[in-house]
């Protein structure tokens, strides 16, 4: 069901129902009945003596507490096609019936969902409107509507436990046994109960715990041995406290993203946090002191770790359109791939794929494939009790490259984090033979690039149409830009040079980058 929250001072609460004001904008519509499911009727007839905006709603054939009751509302017609029948129903306003796009949708207490009705024109000529102008006098005199309009925070709070039910059933349901639940009603007010959907307030714990026993047994298991009484209160702020086998937890009336708040809380009482990703990390290893990590990441759904099981280097995420299963390996070349997706050359990309259901895991490096072995759950938690995790190991990236006309090259790589994005190093010299320069003086603005060192200058500069240029005493070599990556103009192809950069040039060679390549 659909409820606006506006509070109504108990004392108006008659007058406003017995005596709906009007609007100039809206007029009732003339006497009809509508057909729901199941023999249900609505009867909506004008009042009498006739009101531009108010009418009598009779539901029948509902099995809810508006069965029988000659009911008045208020016709508010919001827009072109949209009208709303609102009456006031336990201290607060209730839209009964709703016009949206030449449907009619009925909302009844104590239904979760709506009823369509359609009008029905057999009943509509049968209709005795003087039988429904008489209930609603004799309900009028006898309380009957009053009791209907006024605040019940008795019927209100049962209401309010009976929403609540659908999230206990799926607690116990997913997390095993019954928890007593309680909620503090001392703490909540008459305008929290009737402005709060109090059944979401406390029930949302609940619910968040549920995901995470569906998720995983590890939480199920800990949340089934920990939780076996729930108890809600309101207060100023949120707070959650796991007291013995007692969960006990304070929402208010500013609370949001409780969900989240929950998995936070019984992530530090529990360890959860740590349980849970143990449970869903994959450790495949050769055999020889070579592992290879895949667990859970909010990023990119995983994060590889490689290294000998003693430490283990966390592998850099590739950009955001792959998982993180894949990885960047510029030492490797798989000609397969594709060339261009979504921007990237695939054939520069490495990969660990696993299977726990069917114990397979594999990576894949350039052309070549090695398959693993699954460490079993024991194993695989003590390796990781026990092994250190660090940063990635490689920590430069390429930035530039060119050389002369008789094969000399000079390659600039850089830090690859914010943090080292401006700690430069110049190698120069023919393939295989690059020695690393001692950098006196590096300069990167808006007008291009210096690298100084003690037996020369490599300048770049803004203006891309003037080349590069190595500069030693009064001698100026210009020189050709080798693209680190580039795209064909005439074929829109992808080129690179990562393997000259890391396989040919002799600047990484043999050193390991901390990923699974370096071994397997």
């Amino acid at each position: 069901m659909r409820l606006r929250d506006i509070v109504i001072l108990n004392g108006l609460l008659t007058a406003v129902l017995l005596a709906v004001p009007a609007r100039a904008q809206s007029t009732a519509p003339p006497n009809r009945v509508f057909a729901g499911p199941e023999g249900l009727t609505v009867a909506v007839v004008a009042m009498q003596p006739p009101a531009t905006s108010q009418v009598l709603i009779l539901v029948s054939g509902s099995g809810t507490v508006f069965d029988g009751k000659a009911i008045p509302h208020r016709v508010d017609n919001v827009d072109a096609g949209k009208t709303n029948f609102e009456t006031t129903y336990h201290g607060r306003a209730w839209n009964t019936l709703v016009l949206r796009d030449g449907s009619y949708s009925l909302y009844l207490p104590g239904r979760r969902d709506d009823l369509r009705v359609h009008f029905d024109e057999k009943r509509t000529a049968a209709l005795k409107a003087d039988a429904i102008y008489a209930s609603y006098g004799k309900q009028k005199s006898d309380g009957t509507l009053q009791a209907l309009s006024a605040f019940d925070r008795k019927a209100e709070v049962g209401q309010q436990e009976q929403g609540m039910q659908a999230m206990i059933d799926g607690f116990s349901k997913a997390c095993g046994g019954k928890p007593a639940v309680k909620v503090d009603w001392s703490s909540m007010s008459d305008a929290d109960v009737q402005e709060l959907s109090i059944g979401s307030y406390c029930g949302e714990p609940l619910d968040a715990m549920r995901r995470m026993c569906e998720e995983s047994n590890e939480a199920k298991a800990a949340i089934a041995s920990h939780v076996k009484s729930f108890v809600c209160a309101m207060g100023k702020s949120m707070k959650m406290e796991l007291a013995g086998t007692t969960l006990n937890w304070t929402t208010s009336r500013s609370a949001t993203n409780m969900g989240d708040f929950t998995r936070q809380a019984l992530g530090k009482a529990m360890s959860l946090d740590d349980r849970m990703t143990l449970e869903k990390t994959t450790v495949c290893t050769d055999g020889k002191s070579h592992y290879v990590v895949v667990a859970p990441s909010e990023k990119q759904s995983r994060q590889i770790y490689y290294g000998d099981g003693k430490t283990l280097h966390r592998v850099p995420l590739p950009p955001w359109v792959l998982t993180g299963d894949s990885f960047f390996e510029p030492r490797f070349f798989a000609k397969t791939k594709n060339s261009n997706f979504r921007g990237l050359d695939m054939r520069l990309y490495a990969s660990v794929d696993t299977d726990v259901d069917k114990k397979i895991c594999s990576v894949s490096c350039g052309e070549r494939k090695t398959d693993l072995q699954i460490l079993d759950a024991e194993t695989k938690k003590a390796l990781l009790a026990k092994a250190a995790i660090e940063p990635p190991l490689h920590k430069r990236a390429p930035h530039r490259l060119a050389r002369d006309n008789n094969g000399k090259y000079f390659y600039v790589d850089k830090g690859n984090t914010p943090e080292t994005e401006k700690s430069f190093r110049l190698y120069v010299g023919p393939k295989g033979a690059m020695k690393l320069q001692k950098m006196t003086n590096a300069v990167a603005d808006t007008e291009g690039e210096i690298f100084t060192t003690k037996s020369g200058s490599l300048r770049y500069v803004t203006d891309r149409q003037n080349p590069p240029t190595w500069i030693q005493g009064s001698k100026k070599t210009t020189l050709t830009v080798v693209p680190i990556e580039a795209v064909d103009e005439k074929t829109g192809e992808p080129i690179n040079n990562y393997q000259l950069i890391y396989n040919e040039l002799g600047v990484y060679l043999g050193e390991k980058l901390g990923n699974p390549c370096d071994d397997l």
